[in-house]
């Protein structure tokens, strides 16, 4: 496996490669006058060594807030001024490598209070409030617990604390019994033993910018690897600040490293870190139609992959769920971060039974949903990323209405709030035929279909690409078991839609991606297995 200089010397050369594509490559984050004003802490995107905005001496591409009145970034491409060196990691006892930064420290505290800071204008979305009863929607919450527990979730399964042997750089994992007794082979003892992958490239999206870096970034370092990050274009900011205090709290350079493209050149810094011989790991976090792409370009070098990719997750209420539950789980479910998450429901399949009952008590629930920028006391949805998907999803709700469908509720953009707003909508009698169904939505959208036996259901559910996540409501345990059982999914909820938990593997089946993010399965992403035969 490598050694600590090996990568230290490989990420180097990752970073000569990068830079040398000049103008055509990396460049700056900058966030906007407005956007900046509205940060307590400025100091947290000023981070040493991090490419200065705009102004500063080398080209940038402009970071706005998508929940302002008005937003658009402006790109401008320019090469990068540095990305750090990788790896200086060596003699850390396993249980150490996740530690500087990542566990036990008063800076962790600070390491989690201050990107949050940044993340509601970097994406716009609201957070959690202190006796807030909305927080199961809204946005910052439960991430910032999650975070916490992935930070300190890692070092413990290191240490064993996880239930399993020591899974460490130099763990060792299972003793055997002496062989040779048979005469054909020699006599000696067999063991094996988890080595750090090496340098890794973990590529990120913008809708969860704290969480989706940190559930990369800790298994990897507690692992032993050097990471190199790319953040989305559309929320740089948040992991910026991120690495920031990451180095206040004394995680060394080298270690956790940030580049930043704008949409123009995000792809060929992902077909380099794909197709650098230097990179042993890419893990990936983004749309299928950019996943096979990078499955393609990481097949030449034989890299190990990870990559978690859309999802179009149904949510099935039974004729005997506990409707008011059902509708409490839908609400967390489809309007976390205005529905754009890769595990949010999109297609809810309703026994005729029960569907009146239902489609009224959401259409209620929906009406108290508050929308606004995320920074304001009463906001429960923020916007959606950009002005993009509000057209988007107003010709899907366009075309599934000339199909038949029905709107009970919402359907149309909200100019009046800012132009990356979305109404909260509702749709009945939605034909499973109907692109609004096929497709994922990823905006606040619910899209209702009616059936009648259960075998009609998980067939209706599992009609599709897709196969990351799937919810549905019973209150037969029997169902339950035999239903999570038939649904081809990575995530199944019951009777939830809240799933995400550190200590869980998570990740899908189909084309919703392969490996597993938290709980010792995610770590096990950053380890390789050697087999050592000692002679005696």
């Amino acid at each position: 496996m490598l050694s600590q200089a090996a990568m230290r010397g490989r990420s180097a050369a990752l970073v000569a490669c990068l830079s040398a594509r000049g103008a055509s490559g990396l460049s700056a984050a900058a966030p906007s006058p407005s956007l900046l004003a509205s940060i307590r802490d400025p100091t947290l995107l000023d981070g040493s060594g991090f490419p200065p905005r705009a102004g500063g001496g080398v080209p940038s591409f402009r970071v706005e807030d998508p929940g302002a009145p008005s937003s658009g970034p402006d790109a401008a491409v320019a090469d990068v001024r540095r990305m750090g060196e990788g790896g200086r990691r060596g003699g850390h006892r396993p249980g150490e490598r996740g530690a500087p930064g990542l566990e036990g420290r008063h800076d962790r505290a600070r390491a989690v209070v201050g990107p949050v800071e940044v993340e509601p204008t970097d994406r716009g979305e609201p957070g959690r409030r202190r006796g807030d009863h909305d927080a199961r929607v809204r946005q910052a919450p439960g991430g910032v617990a999650r975070r916490g527990g992935l930070r300190s979730l890692f070092p413990g399964l290191l240490r064993g604390r996880g239930g399993s042997a020591e899974l460490g750089g130099r763990g060792f994992l299972s003793p055997s019994p002496f062989v040779g007794d048979d005469g054909a082979s020699p006599r000696g003892r067999i063991m094996a033993v988890h080595e750090a992958v090496g340098v890794c490239a973990l590529i990120t999206p913008w809708n969860f910018p704290i969480a989706m870096i940190t559930r990369k970034v800790g298994p990897a370092l507690a692992a032993g690897c050097t990471t190199v990050v790319k953040p989305s274009e559309l929320t740089p900011l948040t992991a910026i600040a991120l690495r920031t205090l990451a180095a206040r709290a004394g995680v060394p350079e080298g270690v956790f490293e940030l580049v930043t493209a704008d949409g123009s050149t995000t792809p060929e810094v992902g077909e380099e870190m794909c197709t650098s011989p230097h990179v042993r790991k890419v893990s990936f976090t983004g749309s299928t139609r950019v996943g096979k792409e990078l499955m393609r370009q990481c097949s030449g070098t034989v890299k190990r992959l990870s990559l978690e990719l859309g999802g179009n997750a149904a949510f099935i209420v039974f004729e005997d769920a506990d409707v008011d539950q059902a509708v409490d789980a839908a609400m967390a479910s489809k309007f976390r971060n205005a529905g754009q998450t890769c595990v949010c429901a999109d297609r809810f399949l309703v026994h005729k039974d029960v569907e009146q009952e239902f489609v009224s008590k959401l259409e209620k629930k929906m009406s108290q949903l508050v929308v606004g920028h995320g920074l304001e006391s009463d906001t429960t949805m923020g916007p959606l990323i950009s002005d993009l998907p509000v057209k988007a999803i107003s010709d899907k709700v366009r075309d599934a209405l000339s199909e038949g469908a029905t709107c009970v509720s919402g359907g149309k953009p909200m100019p009046s709030v800012g132009p990356n707003y979305f109404q909260p909508t509702l749709l009945a009698n939605v034909s499973p035929d109907s692109s609004i169904w096929r497709t994922e939505t990823f905006g606040p959208v619910v899209a209702v279909s009616s059936f009648e036996t259960e075998e009609e259901a998980v067939e209706l559910a599992n009609d599709t690409a897709s196969g990351l996540a799937s919810y549905f409501c019973t209150r037969d345990m029997s169902r339950a078991f035999r239903v999570s059982s038939r649904l081809e999914n990575g995530i199944v909820g019951v009777n939830e839609g809240i799933i995400s938990n550190a200590a869980a593997p998570f990740g899908g089946v189909k084309e919703s991606g392969m490996g597993r993010e938290g709980s010792s399965m995610g770590l096990s992403e950053y380890l390789e297995t050697k087999y050592i035969f000692l002679n005696t």
